[in-house]
């Protein structure tokens, strides 16, 4: 979760980043109200409104697993968890890697 105070008034959009591997929930808040957004991930989610001083905005997004192959090491992938890189090394190379869960 993370979470944002604005400080000043004023009408402007705030764009924010949705990561491409957020695909399992992105949530928004503003000001403790659940807001309905259509964040696709991998794409930026525009917030307008007339925002005040002191707003908060609050962000969820769920962390699932996921590999990516390394180009050059056919045995070798990375695992992450979200934004978290960890490894995996299997003892052959592999043209096909199990789901991770």
């Amino acid at each position: 979760m993370i979470t944002k105070s604005l400080a000043g008034k004023g009408t402007f959009d705030i764009r924010i980043r949705v990561p491409k591997w957020a695909a399992h929930g992105f949530s928004v808040k503003i000001n403790e109200r659940d807001q309905q957004v259509d964040a696709l991930p991998g794409t930026y989610l525009t917030l307008s409104r007339s925002w005040q001083d002191n707003d908060t905005i609050e962000l969820k997004i769920a962390f699932s697993f996921y590999l990516r192959r390394v180009m050059d090491q056919p045995k070798i992938a990375s695992l992450f968890y979200g934004p978290m890189l960890l490894a995996v090394e299997e003892p052959e190379s592999r043209t096909t890697w199990r789901k991770v869960t």
